[in-house]
C-alpha cells in the first residue's frame, strides 16, 4: 500500500435490539481481509504481497509468445489431422495456464488476497445497498448512517441502521380475467406463500410468482409466462404501516383466455444421433402404451421404457412430468443424453423425446499404492460395464482387485511378510422389480424409479497367520418416492466365511480367550452370516451441492440370522 492509503480492517452493522441481521453482512461493497481467529493477522494479505514481490508479468507474456510460436510451428508441420488436434489441445492447455498467471499472478498471489484499501466512496454505496435490502423486506422508511474510525494504518466502519416500522399485508385480493385460471388457483390456495398478516418481502413475492408459474405449467398451460403475473401494492391503505395487495393475472395480448395444451402424440426416438447402416434405411415405428417408438434397430425394451415416460397422449402438458420423464430415463444409465421438446406446428401439440445411446461397453482400470498397517504395496483394479445385457435395459458389471503389502506378523517380532488380497465381483441391475406384477401395476411403479440389483462377490486374503475367503450374495430392491427420499430393501444378504489358521496364531487366539476373555477368535471361525436390511435416505438439502450447506439422514434396520441353518462351514487348520 502507498503511504496515504489505509487498510479496511473491520465492518459492523449496529441495529436496534432484537432486529435480525440475517443476510446483511453480504451487502458490503468492499470486503475486509480475512484474519486468524479475529486477531490482527492478515495472513492471506502477507501471502499475496510475498508473491507480488517476486512476480514479473512481462516474463509470462514473453513465455506465452514463445510457446505460441513453438506450437504453431509444430501444428504447421504435422500432416496427420489427429496429430494436429493433439498438438492444438496441448497448446491450449499451456496457454490457459500462462493466461491464468498473467491475469491472476503466481500461485502465492492466487492463494492470497490483495490488501483491501479503504475507499470512502464505497461506504456510501454499501449504505445504499443496506437501505435497499431493508426496503425489500418491508422497512420502507429505513435509514442507514455510517461511522468511520481511523487508526495509524487501519480503518473500521460501523453502519447504524434505523429500520422503522415494517409494513404488513392487511388485505390480499385477486384480479384474474380467465375464470379457469381463477378456479385452478382457488383449488391450490393452501399453497399460497403470501398470507394476510405477513410482512412485506420482495423475495417471497418472487417465489410466489414462480410458484404460480409452475402451477400453471403443470396443468397444461404450456405458453404461460411469469410476465402475466403482477403484484399491485397500495401503502396508502386505511391502517398505518399496512398494505393492500392485489394479485393480477392478465390474459395474453391476442387472446382473452389462457390456452390449455393437450398432447396429441408422444414420439420417442431411442437412437437419436445414430447414423443408418445404409443411405436408404429409415427408422421403424412401434406403438406401446400410446407412445410411438422410432429406431433403426430394436435394441431396448419399449415396455420398460414406456414405464419411465409420464407424458400421455390426450393428457395435458406438465412441466413437472416432462422433467421427471427426462430424469428417470437418464437414471437408466443407458442413454448419453435425453432431450424433450414440443412441436406446435400444424395445429398439433407433439411431445418429442430424443435419447442418444451410451456405448454398450465401458472399461475402467486403476492402479496405485495402498497401506493399511505396514509397508505400502501396489494394487490393480479393473471394472467392465455392459449396458442393456438382455435387451431389457439391464446393466451388468464385473470387476476385480488385486494387491499386496508388507505387514508385521502377529506371532513373531521383527519380521515383515507379504499380505495378499484379491477380490472379484459381479452385479446386474434390472430397471424394475423382479416380482410377478401385472402390467398396470408395473406402469404405476415406474414413477418410483424401481430397481432390482443382484450382486455376488468373492474376497481372498492371505496373511502369515491365516487364509480367509468370503463369498457374498445379495438381492436388493430400491426405489424413491421423490428426489429427496430413497429406499432400499435387501431381501437376502448372504456371506460364507471360511478361514485356515496358522497353529501358532490359533494358539495365541485361544490363549487370549481363556486368559483375557478376548473373543477375537470368533471372527476367524468359519461361519454363515445372513441378514435382511431396510434402509432409508433422506436428502432434503441436496447433499453434495457446492452452493450452500446441506446434510442427509440415513436410517437402517437389519435383521441378522434370517437364513440360519441353510449352510454350515467346516473348520480348517493350516498344516
Amino acid at each position: 500500500m502507498k503511504d496515504n492509503q489505509k487498510l479496511l480492517y473491520q465492518q459492523d452493522i449496529h441495529a436496534p435490539k432484537g432486529f435480525k441481521l440475517e443476510g446483511m453482512n453480504d451487502l458490503y461493497v468492499q470486503k475486509a481481509n480475512r484474519r486468524i481467529l479475529g486477531l490482527p493477522i492478515n495472513y492471506l494479505v502477507w501471502m499475496h504481497h510475498a508473491g507480488e514481490k517476486r512476480y514479473e508479468q512481462q516474463k509470462f507474456i514473453d513465455k506465452k509468445e514463445r510457446k505460441t510460436i513453438k506450437f504453431d510451428h509444430r501444428i504447421e508441420k504435422a500432416n496427420d489431422p489427429r496429430k494436429k488436434a493433439s498438438i492444438q489441445y496441448r497448446k491450449q492447455r499451456k496457454i490457459d495456464v500462462l493466461n491464468g498467471k498473467i491475469d491472476n499472478g503466481n500461485l502465492f498471489m492466487q492463494w492470497g488476497e490483495p490488501a483491501t484499501v479503504f475507499d470512502s466512496t464505497q461506504v456510501l454505496v454499501s449504505a445504499d445497498r443496506i437501505n435497499n435490502f431493508l426496503f425489500s423486506k418491508g422497512y420502507f422508511l429505513a435509514k442507514t448512517n455510517s461511522e468511520t474510525n481511523e487508526y495509524k494504518r487501519r480503518v473500521s466502519v460501523t453502519y447504524i441502521i434505523s429500520p422503522g416500522n415494517r409494513y404488513y399485508y392487511d388485505t390480499i385480493s385477486y384480479d384474474i380475467e380467465d375464470s379457469l385460471v381463477s378456479r385452478l388457483l382457488f383449488f391450490h390456495r393452501t399453497e399460497d406463500l403470501i398470507k394476510k398478516g405477513d410482512g412485506f418481502d420482495q423475495d417471497k413475492l418472487s417465489k410466489e410468482r414462480e410458484r404460480v408459474d409452475a402451477l400453471m405449467k403443470d396443468n397444461g398451460y404450456y405458453d404461460f409466462s411469469r410476465q402475466y403475473i403482477h403484484f399491485d401494492i397500495d401503502t396508502s391503505y386505511k391502517s398505518k404501516h399496512k398494505i393492500a395487495l392485489r394479485v393480477d393475472i392478465r390474459n395474453p395480448a391476442k387472446r382473452d383466455f389462457h390456452k390449455v395444451f393437450t398432447i396429441d402424440s408422444v414420439i420417442f426416438t431411442t437412437d437419436a444421433g445414430t447414423n443408418p447402416s445404409s443411405p436408404d434405411e429409415t427408422r421403424k415405428s412401434k406403438v406401446v402404451n400410446d407412445i410411438t417408438f422410432q429406431y433403426f434397430k430394436h435394441e431396448y425394451s419399449t415396455k420398460i421404457l414406456s414405464q419411465r415416460v409420464f407424458l400421455s397422449t390426450h393428457g395435458s402438458y406438465s412441466r413437472a412430468k416432462t422433467f421427471n420423464t427426462q430424469r428417470q430415463l437418464v437414471n437408466l444409465d443407458v442413454f448419453k443424453f435425453v432431450n424433450i421438446n414440443y412441436d406446435t406446428t400444424g395445429g398439433k401439440f407433439i411431445a418429442n423425446i430424443f435419447a442418444s445411446p451410451l456405448d454398450r461397453f465401458s472399461w475402467s482400470n486403476e492402479a496405485g499404492l495402498t497401506v493399511s498397517q505396514g509397508f505400502p504395496g501396489p494394487y490393480l483394479s479393473t471394472n467392465l460395464k455392459k449396458r442393456n445385457l438382455f435387451g431389457g435395459l439391464e446393466v451388468f458389471e464385473i470387476g476385480g482387485r488385486f494387491g499386496f503389502e508388507g505387514v508385521a506378523s502377529a506371532t513373531s517380532t521383527g519380521n515383515f511378510y507379504k499380505s495378499t488380497e484379491a477380490s472379484a465381483n459381479a452385479s446386474i441391475t434390472f430397471p424394475q422389480f423382479l416380482l410377478p406384477l401385472k402390467s398396470a401395476v408395473a406402469m404405476g411403479f415406474g414413477k418410483f424409479n424401481p430397481r432390482t440389483k443382484l450382486v455376488t462377490s468373492y474376497t481372498y486374503t492371505d496373511r502369515p497367520e491365516y487364509n480367509r475367503n468370503i463369498t457374498n450374495f445379495s438381492h436388493t430392491y430400491s426405489w424413491e418416492n421423490s428426489k429427496r427420499t430413497n429406499f432400499s430393501f435387501t431381501l437376502a444378504n448372504l456371506n460364507i466365511i471360511r478361514s485356515k489358521l496358522d497353529p501358532a496364531f490359533e494358539a495365541l487366539l485361544l490363549d487370549l480367550q481363556q486368559n483375557q476373555g478376548n473373543n477375537l477368535i470368533n471372527s476367524f471361525k468359519p461361519s454363515f452370516v445372513s441378514s435382511m436390511i431396510f434402509a432409508l435416505t433422506w436428502n432434503p438439502k441436496n447433499y453434495g451441492n457446492t452452493q450452500k450447506s446441506s446434510y442427509y439422514i440415513r436410517f437402517q434396520a437389519e435383521s441378522g440370522g434370517t437364513f440360519l441353518g441353510l449352510y454350515t462351514p467346516k473348520i480348517i487348520t493350516k498344516e
